[in-house]
């Protein structure tokens, strides 16, 4: 009878347990890729709620994590006169906090932000020793994408 219990407890835990945890993670990899994708998902991914518009900021940061690109954050309190600015690099190492809650920012390597006469923001260089930056989401008052290109240029 013993044997019977413990066979029934070995099936439980595979069907109740171990299937739903793989088939899940496997699903949520593929949506990811399919979201991270230009154009509308296919009637699949779909029906699982690929491509339903969560907010801006998740969109566009979904896109980037593939990509990868560049951020300046103006933070809370910025003024012209006293400059509060961070720069960084969004990459595959970032991390973005998820809808509904507020948006933390963590960026994996810092950089620092230059304004010209013209207040147009860039980024200058990267901070040496490399290092991430944390940025939380109570912090930040707006954010630039800068796309990787012959536009941005960072000198190290």
């Amino acid at each position: 009878m013993t044997h019977h219990w413990g066979a029934l407890a070995a099936y439980g835990s595979v069907v109740l347990i171990a299937v739903p945890v793989i088939l899940g993670s496997l699903l949520n990899r593929y949506l990811a890729k399919v979201e991270a994708r230009d154009g509308p998902p296919n009637l699949f991914a779909a029906a699982f709620g690929a491509g339903e518009a969560r907010d801006a900021f998740d969109f566009a940061y979904q896109r980037w994590r593939q990509e990868g690109g560049y951020v300046i954050v103006e933070l809370v309190g910025h003024t012209d006169g006293s400059p509060r600015l961070v720069g960084g690099v969004y990459g595959r190492r970032s991390a973005v906090g998820q809808t509904p809650s507020a948006h933390d920012v963590f960026l994996e390597s810092l950089c620092t932000v230059a304004v010209d006469e013209n207040g147009i923001r860039s980024l200058a260089a990267r901070v040496d020793p490399p290092q991430g930056v944390y940025i939380a989401a109570s912090q930040i008052a707006r954010i630039d994408l800068l796309p990787p290109g012959p536009s941005v240029t960072i000198r190290p």
